[in-house]
């Protein structure tokens, strides 16, 4: 897991009851030493706060330049091309489209191919 050839540290920590019973039983289900599943929480904790920070660093960057009318109808219409040609999930039975009817852009070379 994560003990391979990250360097570690010794620490103490004090943990109300429940936490600790928490560990134990994941530790219980996957086998793992105490300290691999307490060092593999709190990776998945610090990977959840990077992931939430590079988020609102994007959003605040978006709100300071949003996208165009001009983008934002480009991308509608090179998702429909995208979508039209997909089976549905409801059932219904995808569209084909000739190539000729196929939006210009990034998407037009592949969906010729």
């Amino acid at each position: 897991m994560l003990m391979g050839m990250t360097k570690m540290e010794k620490v103490t920590v004090s943990l109300p009851a429940s936490l600790l019973a928490f560990v134990e039983r994941q530790r219980a289900l996957t086998g793992a030493t105490r300290s691999e599943t307490v060092a593999g929480m709190l990776s998945e904790v610090q990977r959840r706060i990077e992931l939430a920070g590079r988020e609102a660093r994007y959003s605040a960057a978006y709100a300071l330049q949003p996208e165009t009318s001009e983008e934002r109808a480009f991308t509608d219409a090179a998702s429909a091309d995208l979508f039209d040609d997909a089976p549905s999930r409801r059932g219904r039975k995808a569209v084909a489209r000739k190539p000729s009817e196929r939006v210009e852009g990034r998407g037009a070379k592949r969906a010729q191919r």
